[in-house]
């Protein structure tokens, strides 16, 4: 299976959480996580220990949480720490929010990005891009 690659850097526009996926099955799976978590089968999930999601070093957690309120938090995305095992982020939103993320991720059925939060606001922008480049010689990949 090819598994979705997670990096956290700094880009053009700002610190960037970058989630690559290379196949739709993975990319339905990322889908079918946000759905999973706005009808609320999910309260919490460490997007970084699923089986199919490969974190590089820059990355040591992303904790996905649903809030049980329904008003979105100003800001959504926090970072918690970094330090050598990279980066720690909380990324909470209600369950309407997880619902918006998941029907954003339909838009993309052929190579290109989207942009789940704000970089004004969000201490970085979740970027998910599809097939955009070219597939790396990568076993993890295969």
């Amino acid at each position: 299976m090819k598994r979705a690659t997670v990096d956290y850097y700094h880009g053009a526009y700002g610190p960037t959480l970058r989630v690559d996926v290379r196949s739709a099955l993975t990319l339905a799976k990322l889908r079918n996580l946000f759905a999973d978590l706005a009808q609320g089968k999910k309260q919490e999930v460490d997007l970084c220990t699923l089986e199919w999601v490969k974190s590089l070093s820059s990355v040591r957690a992303i904790l996905l949480r649903v809030l049980p309120v329904e008003r979105e938090p100003y800001k959504t995305l926090e970072l918690l720490s970094t330090g050598l095992g990279g980066a720690t982020f909380r990324w909470a939103r209600y369950a309407e929010g997880w619902l918006e993320c998941a029907e954003l991720l339909d838009g993309l059925s052929g190579p290109g990005h989207l942009y789940l939060t704000h970089a004004s606001i969000d201490d970085a922008s979740v970027e998910v891009a599809f097939k955009e480049y070219p597939p790396q010689a990568d076993s993890d990949d295969q």
